[in-house]
């Protein structure tokens, strides 16, 4: 499946609704689901940007982990969830 990541420009880590211009994509990724996403958001040895299945947004060169206050599109069915402390909460966005 195709998903998009928005991150919060300022960060959003007690994840606040915030609005959706206070949000940028910064990337697509092809994963079997979120948790696999959420992986492939994540600065551990090297840039996320850099691994399988991510295309980053045209320009961007790095890019922040993806954290709590985030959100993930699932672009297939038209659905936002926001990145919590645990798991994700499906949101209007």
């Amino acid at each position: 499946m195709r998903y998009k990541i928005h991150q919060a420009i300022k960060g959003n880590f007690f994840a606040d609704k915030l609005p959706r211009e206070q949000y940028v994509c910064v990337a697509e990724a092809e994963a079997e689901d979120m948790n696999q996403v959420y992986v492939q958001s994540q600065n551990i040895d090297s840039s996320w940007l850099t691994n399988e299945g991510v295309k980053p947004s045209e320009g961007l060169k790095e890019c922040r982990s993806t954290s709590v206050g985030d959100i993930i599109e699932n672009c297939g069915k038209n659905e936002f969830y926001m990145v919590m402390m645990v798991g994700f909460d499906k949101i209007e966005f």
